[in-house]
C-alpha cells in the first residue's frame, strides 16, 4: 500500500514484500550482479572472488554489530532464517525460549 503523506511525496507502506535499497548499497553491490557474480562455494576464480567479499561483508557487519564472536548468522532468505532460528530455540532451555505472538508465523513450530 503507498500513499501520500502532507508533502505530497509517496510512502511505500509492505516492506515485507520487499525493500528499498539505498543508493548506496546499490552502488556497492552493482560489481557484483554486472562483473563479479560467482558462486562463492566455486573453487574457481569467480567464486573466490565472490566469497572474498562476502567475508569482507561479514567482517563490516560484525564490527557494525559489535558481534566480536561471530554468532552473526546469515541467511539466503527469510524461509532459511526462520528455520535457522527455530534450530537456535530447540537447542536453549524451554523457558529462554523467544514465544509469543511477536514471532513471524512461519518461525512458530507446526
Amino acid at each position: 500500500m503507498s500513499t501520500g503523506n502532507a508533502s505530497g511525496s509517496r510512502i511505500y507502506m509492505d516492506a515485507n514484500a520487499t525493500t528499498p535499497l539505498l543508493p548506496e548499497v546499490v552502488e556497492a553491490m552493482r560489481p557484483y550482479w554486472t562483473e563479479h557474480f560467482g558462486n562463492a562455494s566455486s573453487i574457481h576464480l569467480d567464486g573466490q572472488q565472490a566469497r572474498k567479499a562476502i567475508d569482507q561483508a561479514r567482517e563490516i557487519l560484525a564490527e557494525l554489530f559489535n558481534d566480536l564472536d561471530r554468532a552473526l548468522g546469515h541467511s539466503a532468505g527469510s524461509k532459511e532464517a526462520g528455520k535457522l532460528r527455530r534450530a537456535d530455540d530447540l537447542r536453549r532451555p524451554a523457558a529462554q525460549r523467544p514465544h509469543g505472538s511477536s514471532r513471524h508465523p512461519a518461525c512458530h513450530p507446526a
